[in-house]
């Protein structure tokens, strides 16, 4: 019987429902920890810690990889690309991020260094430059400068000249003219969506704004000559520009456009800046003083009867934490002072046993409210609110004692126990001694079940098939494993390996409630193997395949595949078959079937590129599993672009799919019946159709890459019209939800979700909610009343957001990756009742989560 507290609950939602309708209530919980095993191993001898998004990216070595490229989201640690294979090392440093792509600096030991753009999900990599060193690393002394939205500035090259790129050779240049760069790198400071720096210019000094293009890159100010930049600091919306004359100093400050003078001093030089929301402050030096300013005062706050040739500052909320000068018997050191903005406030702090009497080479970093100090002796966190300093433990930062990088409040860099037993790790540190600890034992630790690509899944009724799951035991082949799940830990498992010879799975397809799969085992010639629901087990269909072919035939009525090597037949296999038979022999001698178009009823039609041993066998192709009903049905219809994109929706009885008859003409949106007679072309479209869906009595399309296009047709030549045109955009969709249809749009101009109601006025991007943001690399519709997307705030970080048909009520489904963090959650696949994805919840690594839509709010669980 339900609890009176939940009858409550109804009533309610029964009170507020005269007043709104109330939403389906959205669920995302995780199905199951796949591997928990850890991999041995030690001393990675981390390097180049940089955070690019929600994850850290570093170089480490391994016996397998040599030192490669890593990530680490915080929780567990992976190997993103090994660009030298084998124990060769490629010496990788990430320069930042454009979009999905990284920008990485590597020698993969043939090309030697170069600075390519990866694409982490496909493995796809582009040389953005070419240096001429092979063999030693960072020779050309690229480094990262600054992210301004999906453009990165960069230096390289001889003196460190700024570049920009958007991760596209095109797009990667120089950012200033010859004429007016200098042979050095300037310091830059870093606004949300800009970046500034000084260079001289004959008799002034050019203040310049970039957005990380050559065309975005602009003078806005000419400031006063003969002087140079000491120091940079941002805060809130402007830069601090701190000048460097003879004998004294300047205090420039700028959001981008202009710039004004807040102060300048004479008598000493410039030796520190840092920005509060109120103020700047300055440190200045002399033969035999030391000064600190703030910037609307024309006294200093506190001087000292001591010189300082270096000293570094740290603005945390309201206070300052500088290097200042103190006397240790007869010489000046440099010590930690804590300073509130005036002249009473400013004092040296007590250091404590240990702490170094040195701090002007030490590394000193904020992070969660305090200035982590580390040597090689130990590590100490400064509070400036407590006015304290205290131990984090034995931690020792022996190399590169500055390359640390923040994620979630906390730091990550190299790391050392003074015991040493495990050599140099990632270590992390949220500033408190608890929070200080090894993070990663690059050769042991990593708990996750998935990988970065996404592959294929199958379903079948309520179940899903998946082959995602990566084999961990088999680090240089990281074999691919087929998995189903139900949505419960206890349904969740493999099919066990010995039942396809430990090989690695490939493409699948159902077959009745089961799959057939294709085997990655070359000594059987990749065969193919059946496995029933449970994968319980499975059994050989077909040996020597050599195509990759495999097409299924309505809701698993049956599949195609190669056979017959080397006579390269293409066979087929029912539920109730136990041997494949022969539908048409020969076919795939020529090349094989090139792409799957779909499925209408029991008739699955595909395209075949090349002719073959059969004869003259190029074309569109239809087949109801046996031989007489498998011919060609159209002989000059092809696919347009990569086959494996061609997309198709059974709609009004028909086929619809995307082709192109040979030569280049009549490309466009193709219906068939399954007969010669009863395939045509209902309207010409100017790109490959991307995406398609049903909405109504209408079909909506998504066309194009580069310049996406959105069509909707009833199914006929006269009711197909183009709806809205985009440039240069990333999609996603569309998708039905409801009576609607929904996309996003990644573009700078048209960036938006949209949602459409079929018409040129009803469609238009949707307002989300406040400090909302979304992402165009996935939109899944879960029901008939919401649809999920990744989006983006700042508490939660990039979550799974649920929409509704309309476009109203966006909700955050779970923060899973509590804190403002990212769960890097991405979609496997979808069966009748749920959505499955893989997530970080920064526990469990990559692993399996579900999520549902309950519908009406009354039926929840336990209601009786």
């Amino acid at each position: 019987m339900r609890s009176y507290r939940g009858f409550l609950v109804v009533l309610l939602v029964l009170s507020c429902a005269a007043t709104a309708a109330s939403a389906a209530v959205v669920t995302a919980e995780l199905v199951k920890d796949i591997n928990t095993a850890p991999v041995g191993g030690n001393g990675s001898a981390p390097r180049h810690f940089h955070r690019a998004g929600d994850r850290v990216y570093f170089s480490a070595k391994t016996p397998a990889t040599g030192m490669e490229l890593y990530a680490s989201d915080g929780v567990t640690a992976q190997l993103v690309n090994d660009f030298a294979p084998g124990p060769a090392s490629s010496y990788p440093r990430l320069i930042g991020r454009t979009g999905p792509k990284l920008v990485i600096d590597a020698d993969d030991g043939v090309h030697g260094e170069q600075l390519v753009a990866l694409d982490p999900a496909s493995g796809e990599r582009i040389t953005l430059m070419a240096f001429s060193n092979v063999g030693s690393p960072q020779q050309s002394q690229t480094a990262p400068v600054a992210q301004v939205g999906e453009r990165v500035i960069f230096s390289a090259g001889g003196g460190g000249r700024l570049w920009g790129t958007d991760g596209t050779p095109a797009g990667t240049a120089r950012l200033v003219p010859t004429q007016d760069e200098v042979f050095f790198a300037p310091m830059v400071c870093s606004l949300p969506d800009r970046a500034l720096f000084v260079l001289p210019s004959g008799s002034s000094n050019r203040l310049w704004r970039s957005d990380g293009s050559a065309a975005g890159t602009t003078t806005v100010a000419l400031l006063p000559g003969e002087s140079n930049v000491a120091a940079v600091a941002a805060a809130g919306s402007y830069c601090y520009f701190l000048f460097h004359f003879y004998n004294g100093w300047a205090l420039w400050r700028s959001d981008g456009n202009g710039a004004s003078l807040l102060a300048q001093q004479y008598g000493g030089s410039p030796r520190g800046l840092a920005a509060t929301p109120d103020f700047a402050y300055v440190t200045d030096s002399g033969s035999s003083q030391f000064r600190l300013w703030r910037s609307d005062e024309n006294s200093p706050i506190a001087t000292y009867p001591l010189a300082l040739s270096s000293s570094r500052m740290y603005a945390i909320g309201h206070r300052l934490l500088f290097v200042g000068p103190y006397d240790d018997f007869g010489l000046p050191r440099g010590g930690l002072f804590l300073s509130d903005g005036t002249a009473a406030g400013t004092q040296r702090l007590a250091a404590p046993a240990g702490f170094p009497w040195e701090l002007s080479y030490v590394s000193l970093k904020v992070v969660g409210g305090a200035l982590v100090v580390g040597s090689g002796s130990g590590a100490w966190r400064v509070d400036p609110v407590a006015a304290t300093i205290e131990t984090l433990g034995a931690i020792s930062t022996v190399f590169n004692q500055d390359d640390w990088a923040e994620l979630g409040g906390a730091l990550i860099g190299p790391g050392l126990t003074f015991s040493g037993y495990d050599g140099e790790e990632v270590w992390r540190t949220d500033g408190t001694a608890a929070g200080t600890q090894r993070l990663h034992d690059i050769w042991q630790a990593n708990a996750s079940a998935f990988g970065i690509d996404a592959s294929p899944t199958v379903s079948a009724g309520s179940t899903l098939f998946f082959r995602d799951v990566l084999d961990y035991s088999d680090l240089a082949g990281m074999r691919l494993s087929l998995w189903r799940t139900d949505g419960t830990a206890a349904g969740t498992r493999p099919l066990p390996r010995a039942a396809y010879d430990e090989a690695s799975v490939g493409a699948l397809a159902r077959l009745g409630d089961g799959v057939v799969f294709r085997s990655d085992d070359v000594d059987k010639g990749r065969p193919y193997y059946r496995a029933d629901g449970e994968l319980a087990g499975a059994s050989l269909v077909a040996s020597n395949t050599f195509y990759n072919t495999l097409l299924g035939i309505g809701a698993g009525d049956g599949v195609l595949f190669s056979c017959a090597t080397p006579t390269h037949d293409l066979c087929v296999l029912r539920p109730g078959d136990s041997l494949p038979g022969i539908v048409a022999p020969g076919l795939e001698a020529g090349g094989g079937v090139t792409g799957r178009i779909g499925s209408l009823g029991g008739v699955a039609l595909f395209y075949v590129s090349e002719s073959s041993a059969a004869g003259d066998t190029r074309g569109l192709w239809r087949s109801d599993g046996s031989g007489p009903g498998t011919y060609r049905i159209a002989p000059d219809l092809l696919s347009r672009g990569s086959p494996d994109a061609t997309v198709s929706l059974v709609f009004g009885g028909r086929l619809l799919f995307d082709g192109c008859i040979v030569g280049g003409g009549q490309c466009g949106l193709y219906a068939s019946d399954g007969t010669a007679a009863g395939t045509q072309l209902i309207a010409s479209l100017p790109a490959q159709i991307r995406a398609m869906t049903a909405f109504g009595n209408r079909v909506a399309l998504m066309t194009g890459i580069t310049v996406p296009q959105l069509w909707i047709s009833d199914g006929s030549t006269a009711g197909t019209e183009l709806l809205r045109a985009f440039q240069y955009a990333t999609t996603a969709g569309p998708v039905t939800v409801g009576d609607r249809v929904h996309f996003i749009i990644g573009a700078a101009a048209d960036r938006g979700y949209y949602v459409s109601d079929g018409s040129k006025a009803g469609t238009a991007p949707i307002a989300l909610p406040a400090q909302t943001n979304f992402s165009s690399d996935f939109l899944v519709p879960l029901d008939g009343d919401t649809a999920l997307f990744r989006c983006f705030t700042p508490q939660a970080g990039g979550e799974i957001c649920a929409i509704d048909a309309d476009g109203g009520d966006v909700r955050l489904v779970r923060d899973v990756f509590p804190g403002p963090d990212s769960s890097l959650m991405r979609p496997l696949g979808s069966t009748a009742v749920a959505a499955y994805f893989a997530a970080d919840d920064g526990y469990h690594g990559m692993e399996l989560w579900r999520v549902q839509g309950r519908g009406d709010v009354l039926f929840v669980d336990g209601f009786d």
